[in-house]
């Protein structure tokens, strides 16, 4: 392991480069429907970093958001946008139908992506995530 997502990056490449041929009308549409993807991401960030927060109090935490809600006012204007991009007659709503198509191939994409990924160990990835190794299978199981 060279410390990098080689994979990663070089299929990031390919994309900005068909994506530059393909002209500005269709890098405007990937554009658009790029801003609801980073709302979804945004959104799942934050309900993840209450949830694990909730799951984990006795967890150290090197920051601490004061005050606490302002991550999930983040959160929701994300959700804000949106539905802003769905609602017919705003400036943001995605065009018809090339915009859903690609939101709709970018959503399968990611559906199949995460049914084929390698499933790590309870115990291994949720120490990749809070960054303690000291977490034992009982923890695992406490309820949400």
């Amino acid at each position: 392991m060279r410390g990098r997502p080689v994979n990663a990056l070089l299929l990031t490449l390919l994309l900005t480069l068909g994506l530059g041929w393909l002209g500005k009308g269709a890098l405007l549409w990937f554009l658009d429907t790029g801003g609801v993807n980073i709302g979804l991401a945004w959104c799942i960030a934050v309900l993840s970093l209450y949830r694990i927060r909730r799951m984990y109090p006795e967890q150290i935490v090197p920051y601490r958001a004061r005050p606490g809600w302002l991550p999930g006012l983040g959160g929701l204007a994300a959700v804000l946008v949106i539905i802003a991009t769905l609602i017919p007659g705003t400036e943001l709503f995605l065009r018809w139908p090339h915009e859903y198509l690609i939101l709709a191939a970018w959503t399968l994409l990611g559906v199949v992506i995460y049914r084929l990924a390698p499933r790590e160990p309870d115990a291994q990835a949720l120490s990749a995530v809070l960054g303690s190794p000291s977490v034992t299978p009982l923890q695992l199981n406490r309820n949400p």
